[in-house]
């Protein structure tokens, strides 16, 4: 039997995945929609030349980071002002970034895959940037790691400076990080 209390330990996975994952995957859907817009007014006004998948990519992994700021940011105080614990939060919010990784990691792998099948059948050449681990649209094991691990890196090194309270672990990162007085928050002391 579940009891409210633990229930309410997972409140935030819950919404993560009843409602942030949604928006993600609308958010992507945007993407394919602008990607296949703009590959189609460069094949009417030009000559398709690579692959316009690789750009998107790109834009995800940037919306990728400022999700995962906002994720640690916002989500991460308003978790403690419930009385849930930081643990507890990284928990949730690590399923909730390697499932959004993966599922959007998964339509990008079916938009390559997609992709390669027009440029086939236009008889365009899909050419793919050197420096990735995949050969082409057809390796999508290989693609869809490659952007399920890009995509779950950018919204991690969101977290790698994360709002904490100031006490003997505390203290600026290692390596530079934006100001404490950029995380604040009502109640939380400066530092």
């Amino acid at each position: 039997m579940t009891t409210t209390s633990q229930r309410a330990r997972w409140g935030t996975a819950h919404v993560l995945f009843g409602g942030h994952l949604l928006f993600v995957l609308m958010a992507v859907g945007v993407a394919v929609v602008l990607t296949a817009v703009v590959t189609a007014a460069i094949a009417i006004f030009g000559t398709v030349s690579t692959s316009l998948v690789d750009p998107a990519a790109t834009v995800l992994r940037w919306f990728a980071l400022g999700y995962g700021t906002y994720l640690f940011g916002t989500a991460l105080p308003t978790h403690i002002a419930h009385g849930q614990t930081r643990r507890n939060f990284m928990v949730q919010a690590a399923l909730f970034v390697v499932a959004a990784s993966i599922a959007v990691g998964a339509v990008l792998t079916a938009m390559y895959a997609l992709e390669g099948a027009v440029f086939d059948r236009l008889g365009w050449v899909h050419e793919v940037p050197d420096d990735r681990l995949y050969a082409g649209p057809g390796d999508w094991g290989l693609v869809l790691l490659t952007y399920s691990a890009l995509l779950a890196s950018g919204r991690w090194s969101a977290a790698s400076c994360p709002p904490r309270s100031t006490g003997p672990a505390g203290g600026d990162c290692s390596w530079p990080c934006p100001p404490s007085r950029w995380w604040s928050w009502p109640g939380r002391p400066s530092g």
